[in-house]
């Protein structure tokens, strides 16, 4: 059940900043409270109602299904992946600044 919670906070984070959304603009959006998006992405809600699910879902144009019980296990190689490239392009970002700054 871990994996799968996991799976579920990496999914709707990873859609979320795919989106190019805030936890703030997806909860206006959704009509859910930031709090709760956050607690989601950080792993902390194992079993969210399907209420829940549903708004997030349409806010996000993605699938229920895929969203409470996370992604088909194919897609989270390229998910991780994302991730990965995401963070790596922040880090070079970060270090070009610093060095512009000096």
């Amino acid at each position: 059940m871990a994996a799968l919670v996991m799976a579920t906070s990496i999914y709707l984070r990873t859609v979320r900043r795919r989106r190019r959304l805030t936890q703030a603009q997806l909860a206006q959006k959704s009509g859910i409270a930031q709090n709760t998006i956050s607690k989601l992405e950080a792993n902390m809600n194992a079993r969210p109602a399907l209420a829940t699910v549903a708004a997030l879902a349409e806010a996000l144009a993605v699938n229920p299904l895929a969203l409470r019980f996370g992604p088909d296990p194919r897609q989270l190689k390229e998910l991780a992946a994302a991730e990965q490239r995401a963070a790596e392009r922040l880090r070079r970002l970060r270090r070009q600044l610093k060095e512009a700054a000096a």
